[in-house]
């Protein structure tokens, strides 16, 4: 991140919460790389990655689960809140969640071609825009510029960074089009 996003999120944020959230990216890396106190990740051992891949791949299980991950399903929930004002009554929202978006290139715009021609009138992304919680993801811009034009809605596109992201990426979503909700 450019000293100029850091000033930006340090002026939005404040010392004390982004200095919090750094922190608590750091212990997360920490255990991820096995670096603290007993503490051991599979994605730090290259040989366990490729073992339990190997494993996948042998069993059919592999195909299967990425034939899953691009089957989306569209599900319609209607909820019925007692005392919400008027103003809400037939608000029309779409809640993408865990996108990992790096998962499948091409993914951004599986999920756009899958939502065209739905109605909706805000969007909310929850968390977890890429898949390895450690390393690049500047390559996720390219998917959100796939998937974003296709999330038309009248009241906006929000979203909030999930455990595999971090705070770092808030200028490249928001720059994309994606108002996150910091705090």
């Amino acid at each position: 991140m450019d000293e100029q996003s850091l000033a930006a999120l340090r002026q939005r944020l404040g010392d004390e919460h982004l200095g919090r959230r750094l922190r608590i990216q750091v212990d997360r890396i920490t255990q991820i790389t096995g670096q603290g106190k007993g503490s051991l990740h599979y994605e730090s051992i290259p040989l366990v990655i490729g073992m339990v891949g190997l494993f996948l791949r042998l069993t059919g299980l592999y195909s299967r689960g990425y034939r899953n991950a691009l089957s989306i399903r569209i599900r319609a929930n209607s909820v019925m809140i007692p005392g919400l004002p008027k103003a809400f009554n037939g608000l029309r929202i779409l809640h993408l969640s865990d996108l990992h978006l790096d998962g499948h290139q091409g993914f951004g715009a599986l999920i756009a071609e899958k939502i065209k021609g739905l109605k909706f009138d805000l969007c909310v992304l929850t968390g977890d825009f890429r898949f390895f919680e450690m390393g690049r993801y500047q390559h996720i811009a390219a998917e959100l510029d796939d998937l974003l034009p296709a999330l038309l809605c009248q009241y906006g596109v929000f979203g909030i960074l999930g455990n595999h992201d971090f705070i770092e990426m808030a200028p490249m979503l928001e720059s994309s089009g994606v108002q996150l909700l910091i705090n």
